[in-house]
């Protein structure tokens, strides 16, 4: 009797809607004989146990999802046991990530950086146990390299504001998305010094940042000690340092106040996640991480859907389609920020994009050719260009990348050094090249907003004045092994075999202010 139950129960639910959206990728792994058996273990004393008492043997999970486990188990073929002896044992992390595939089916490469990166208990950015930046985390940035990096975007804020109304002078907002530890901003606020009306004109600065502990670091980089406020888990949200500057917290751009703004974000985009998509026989797929059951060192492998998903019949498409989406897009956002901000008297508009260059179309792509997309990247570029084209300012972005769409370049690293993208989740930070192109493209949608660049870092860095500016560091040093350090971080940040090259950088800016310095 409960092997005809457990047989028409699953059956039933392995057809209808819900099971297909919960395991889309699952593929049948067992020919009829072996599904028979994988049935009796189910009705089994165990099977029966879990049937009649779900929630005693699996707490966490609703009734109507043990069904949806019963049958993974079956269609594929996964057990409890189904782990390789020769592996190492699964951390915390890679338990949950495993349980959660399990039970929804394979992650696309983008939801498995997003937990990677952020989840709240073991994401990488979120960890306390470790630095993530410096000589003791897993990399170095720009910043952390000489003061000489900070400073002339500092310079290049008080240029572009100066080019700013008088009204806006007054009163801007500063904004860094991903500050590290703090070391930009700071160098960047050192030289709002020698300007005073710059400095005078600063209404507060905004630092976007999900992690409490650089949080934490920041404010002590700063100088925060006075008028401090806190969330409810002890995490900073603002404060004012010695000199009077009002720092604020926040855990995602939209937070930031609408305001005239002078944005940068250094090292920021190449952390969001970013789809991979694979050209087979049947058009796009899309590369997923799911449980590995069989041989290899990891607990996590990477598979291909069998079709195309629903993110690669949206972002890889036409260029007419894409063009499309992209004033979609944007009207969207438009709308949304007119309807949050009706006092505001300036209204957005969006505009038509030239995509001829956009290398995407369904009917392009070679078999086996892979290449990234970032949608998080793109809306987010949106969201800037529609603040500076509505509200006044500009944004620098500073990262590693290419002015085009990129292939496969997501890589893990730990200690300095690359490892497989699958290895110790939670632990390595995860990253891939910047498409400038496409960041471009999305801010250009918006009506106002000139876009200048991608050019190389080196170059940027170079019109800026970064030779006379290490020169005359140098000729202050009395301390000769002080100037070689000075000079070897110039050439790290500058020369094209280093960061000069790798290293691009774009901007948006409100069309009042014309050519912006640098480009």
């Amino acid at each position: 009797m409960i092997n005809r139950l457990a047989s028409s129960s699953i059956w039933k639910f392995s057809n209808s809607p819900a099971f297909h959206r919960e395991c889309q990728y699952v593929r049948f792994r067992s020919d009829s004989k072996q599904f028979e058996r994988k049935l009796k273990h189910i009705s089994s004393t165990e099977g029966r146990e879990m049937m009649h008492e779900p929630r005693r043997q699996i707490p966490s999970i609703p009734m109507e999802s043990v069904s949806v486990i019963l049958a993974a188990y079956i269609l594929t073929g996964v057990e409890l046991d189904d782990i390789s002896k020769d592996r190492a044992p699964q951390t915390p992390f890679e338990e949950y990530l495993c349980q959660s595939i399990m039970l929804r089916g394979p992650l696309s490469v983008a939801a498995f950086m997003r937990e990677a990166l952020m989840n709240p208990k073991y994401g990488y950015y979120l960890r306390k146990d470790k630095p993530v930046f410096g000589t003791h985390g897993d990399f170095i940035t720009s910043p952390e390299i000489s003061q000489l990096f900070g400073e002339l975007i500092g310079v290049w804020f008080v240029a572009v504001w100066e080019k700013m109304s008088e009204k806006e002078k007054e009163e801007f907002i500063i904004v860094e998305c991903g500050p590290g530890k703090g070391t930009l901003m700071n160098d960047l606020l050192r030289v709002s010094r020698r300007f005073p009306n710059f400095k005078k004109g600063i209404k507060s600065v905004h630092l976007v940042e999900v992690s409490h502990a650089l949080r934490q670091e920041q404010a002590k980089r700063l100088g925060v000690s006075s008028d401090v406020k806190r969330g409810k888990e002890g995490e900073m949200k603002s404060g004012k340092t010695e000199d009077g500057t009002t720092i604020h917290w926040h855990n995602n751009f939209t937070s930031v106040p609408r305001s005239p703004m002078l944005l940068v974000a250094q090292e920021f985009f190449d952390c969001l996640s970013v789809h991979q998509f694979e050209y087979t026989a049947t058009g796009w797929c899309e590369r997923m991480v799911d449980v590995n059951t069989g041989e290899g060192q990891h607990h996590l492998r990477m598979v291909l859907s069998p079709t195309p998903t629903l993110s690669a019949m949206t972002l890889m498409r036409s260029q007419e389609h894409m063009g499309r989406y992209y004033q979609q897009e944007a009207k969207q956002k438009i709308v949304k920020d007119e309807q949050e901000d009706q006092e505001h008297p300036v209204h957005a508009a969006s505009r038509q994009i030239d995509l001829t260059s956009a290398p995407v179309g369904d009917k392009q792509g070679e078999i086996g050719q892979c290449v990234e997309m970032c949608p998080d990247g793109i809306t987010l570029s949106m969201d800037i260009s529609l603040r500076v084209a509505k509200y006044g300012g500009a944004a620098l972005i500073i990262d590693y990348g290419q002015d085009g769409m990129t292939p496969d370049t997501l890589r893990a690293i730990k200690d300095h050094k690359f490892v497989d993208l699958l290895e110790s989740p939670g632990q390595t930070d995860l990253s891939a090249l910047v498409d400038f192109a496409s960041l471009k493209r999305a801010a250009g949608a918006i009506e106002n907003v000139n876009t200048f660049g991608a050019i190389p870092q080196g170059q940027w860095l170079i019109s800026m004045g970064i030779e006379t500016r290490a020169q005359r560091l140098v000729d202050a040093s009395t301390d000769e092994q002080e100037s070689e350090a000075i000079a070897s971080a110039y050439e790290r940040l500058v020369s094209p075999e280093q960061m000069g090259q790798s290293y691009k950088v774009i901007s948006f800016a409100n069309r009042s202010l014309g050519d912006v310095p640098g480009f």
